[in-house]
């Protein structure tokens, strides 16, 4: 993933897939509640830099939108 940063231009689908990712919740899967309690502790901005190894602002600004974008809403 670090490789995007070298890029001029943002490829959208991507960070839209991981905003996906980060949202997936499955209760039989232990890596995804390992992830979901990392960010508990952490906060979802250091544990996307800390996953992702990408340390450029504005991609991860983009990712955190995404993640945001698709969070499931509880009406």
């Amino acid at each position: 993933m670090v490789e995007l940063t070298q890029l001029d231009e943002i490829p959208f689908h991507l960070l839209e897939t991981i905003g996906m990712v980060f949202n997936y919740f499955d209760p039989e899967d232990e890596q995804c509640q390992e992830l979901k309690e990392m960010i508990l502790q952490k906060g979802l901005d250091k544990i996307i830099t800390e996953v992702t190894g990408i340390d450029n602002q504005k991609i991860l600004g983009s990712i955190k939108q995404n993640v945001e974008k698709y969070a499931y809403k509880v009406a």
